[in-house]
């Protein structure tokens, strides 16, 4: 039902409508492309079916976008045709393909008929021709472009290329010309700019928008470079000669250059000249120090024009060293005897430099006598080592080379030593140092110190019997005056008639006479008691020595003395060779019975005497030993 309403509604409108008609048309376009800004002629008809007055208008539809470019005021009759002819300038803000768009439109805006036609290409890109002078430049030369730039149609245009240079990505510099009926003439002269392979790009633009992109169109190489070649009149110079040096200045692509500016550093001296072109040679000296240093230099040269060429060249010579000055330094100026004499050799040339060389060191005493010498490396620590009985004074180092003489002195210092050690139960001392060695020597075992009186000359050494300065028994031996320690050592006893009587008087063993003595001073309270018993002893053992000579000096038997039997041999061996006959008979070996009495008594004194020293000896030892155990000793009793 309501489908059926609507239908007859929409077909009584269109009854109530009037109908008219409308004809429009155009003549084709004279080009497929056409450019920003160019004019054409449109040309066409219209026809209404009843008489109008309105305005056709002209919309130009591009990919771009759509834009009114003319209107055209109509006055048509019933059934004639109206033409209409309009130049139309393309507008400068559309791209693409284009069609026309014709609309009738009356009076009040009201759009009575539209048509569209196809139409053309709008572009705003230019037809260009481009040419370059060369491809490679020295600066100074000049660089020439020429080129046309024309519309699509072939239409000259004008305007403006811009036109910058690249190297890489990077843009140096930009440049612009104007483009005068489509023709481009453009020329630089190539002075004072960065050297280089260049990308040429040109931007071409008319007055009416059209352009054109010419990326990397040219690429063109820049040089700068200027190339010397210098000569040495030689390459090894020693300190004061004159050196000269000669060459010629060149150019990368054979150019003739003019106003040439060359300098010449020397390190100390810096000179300058001119060449008029390069076609010139140059020649400069240079005299060289005389206290220049040793080894290889170098020249710097420089050359330069007015166009901003550079070139640059590095020219090597050698010098020669002349030893100069020679010195021999020591770390210190006193030593000892066995101590290294360190020093170090310096060689300087003539820029004070140090110089490796192999140069003869002397070492002299005190007498100017050679002691050792070596050769040695100057720059170098060395050293000599003093002899062991180097002695004190004056000593001195001498070297000598390259015509070049040195001497440095140091003192030896008076050196005292002694070198102890144990040879059985003897002490061994040497004297280690450099002069005579006249003074006593603290021996100290356990808490007992002795003193020996010790004269060695240089060199000389002695041996002291220990058992001759303490008793028998166990010892830390050691030389509080030297700061040594030389360990345990066993002092044994000697075997004599009071030996046995006494003991070793160590305290351990009770059936001896002495060591029952130091053991009972022990207590305080018998020290009197004591006392009379030794008083008593010694008493007892007088009687017993004057009772063992008097038995005994009647009997003494010599069968068993060494003197007596050499002598009685001595007297047979004369007897047994006889006397001379020319001579009178002498007898020889006989004496009278006085003297052999007399010798008798001699011999048996001597035995006797020599038997009591070792006895007291003994006696004396055992004691010590015992006060040396038993503090505060064995006679602090009496105190």
């Amino acid at each position: 039902m309501k489908v059926t309403k609507l239908f007859l509604v929409l077909l009584l409108s269109l009854l109530c409508v009037q109908l008219v008609s409308a004809d429009m048309n155009i003549e084709p376009f004279s080009s497929d492309l056409y450019n920003l800004g160019d004019k054409i002629l449109l040309n066409g008809e219209v026809s209404y079916s009843k008489d109008l007055r309105a305005n056709l208008d002209l919309i130009l539809k591009c990919t771009s976008g759509t834009v009114q470019v003319g209107a055209v005021l109509l006055n048509l009759k019933e059934g004639e045709v109206s033409t209409f002819s309009n130049l139309i300038t393309l507008p400068t803000n559309l791209l693409g393909d284009c069609s026309f768009i014709t609309n009738l439109v009356d009076f009040n805006g009201k759009n009575l008929e539209s048509k569209t036609f196809s139409g053309f290409k709008l572009t705003d890109q230019l037809k260009t021709g481009f040419e370059i002078s060369k491809k490679d430049f020295q600066l100074g030369d000049k660089l020439g472009i020429k080129g046309t730039v024309t519309k699509q149609d072939s239409s000259l245009v004008d305007g403006t290329i811009v036109i910058t240079f690249k190297i890489g990505s990077r843009t140096l510099f930009i440049d612009t010309v104007e483009i005068k009926n489509g023709v481009v003439d453009y020329s630089k002269t190539l002075n004072k700019v960065p050297p280089g392979i260049y990308n040429i790009d040109i931007l071409v633009k008319d007055n009416l928008g059209n352009s054109k992109s010419l990326l990397s169109l040219f690429t063109l190489s820049i040089s700068g470079s200027l190339n010397l070649n210098p000569t040495l009149d030689k390459n090894i110079y020693s300190p004061g000669d004159t050196l000269t040096l000669t060459g010629l200045v060149g150019s990368s692509f054979n150019k003739e250059l003019n106003n040439l500016h060359l300098e010449f550093d020397f390190g100390n001296e810096l000179k300058k000249i001119g060449l008029a072109t390069n076609k010139d040679i140059f020649t400069v000296s240079y005299i060289i120090p005389k206290t220049i240093k040793t080894g290889v230099h170098q020249i710097n040269i420089v050359a330069s024009d007015d166009e901003g060429n550079y070139g640059g060249n590095v020219v090597e010579y050698t010098t020669l060293a002349v030893p100069t000055n020679l010195n021999i330094n020591l770390q210190s100026n006193n030593f000892d005897p066995e101590q290294k004499v360190f020093f170090l050799l310096t060689l300087l040339d003539q820029a004070g430099d140090q110089m490796q060389e192999n140069i003869n060191v002397g070492l002299f005493d005190v007498k100017n006598k050679a002691v050792d010498s070596k050769i040695v490396r100057t720059g170098r620590n060395d050293s000599f080592l003093l002899p062991m009985s180097a002695p004190p004074g004056t000593w001195k180092l001498v070297v000598e080379g390259f015509n070049l003489k040195s001497q440095s002195t140091f003192n030896v210092k008076e050196f005292k030593k002694l070198n102890v050690s144990l040879k059985d139960k003897n002490l061994v001392v040497q004297n280690i140092g450099n002069v005579p060695y006249n003074s006593l020597l603290d021996i100290q075992g356990n808490d007992l110190i002795k003193n020996q009186d010790v004269k060695l000359k240089v060199g000389d050494f002695d041996e002291i019997k220990l058992d001759k300065l303490f008793s028998p028994g166990d010892y830390n031996l050691s030389l509080p005056s030297l700061n040594k320690y030389l360990g345990k050592i066993n002092i044994p006893e000697s075997k004599s008639f009071f030996s046995s009587l006494f003991g070793s008087g160590n305290g351990n063993s009770s059936n001896k006479l002495s060591g029952n003595v130091v053991k009972n001073t022990a207590s305080s309270t018998r020290r009197g008691l004591l006392f009379i018993a030794l008083i008593v002893l010694i008493c007892g053992i007088i009687y017993l020595i004057i009772s063992f000579r008097k038995g005994k000096k009647n009997k003494i038997d010599f069968s068993s003395d060494k003197g007596y039997l050499m002598g009685r041999k001595k007297l047979e061996e004369l007897k047994s060779k006889g006397i001379r006959k020319d001579k009178p008979k002498m007898e020889f070996g006989k004496s009278s019975p006085d003297e052999v009495e007399e010798w008798k008594k001699r011999m048996h004194k001597s035995i006797m005497d020599h038997e009591k020293m070792q006895s007291e000896n003994e006696f004396v030892r055992n004691q010590q030993k015992s006060v040396q155990k038993d503090k505060p000793g064995l006679f602090n009793m009496f105190g």
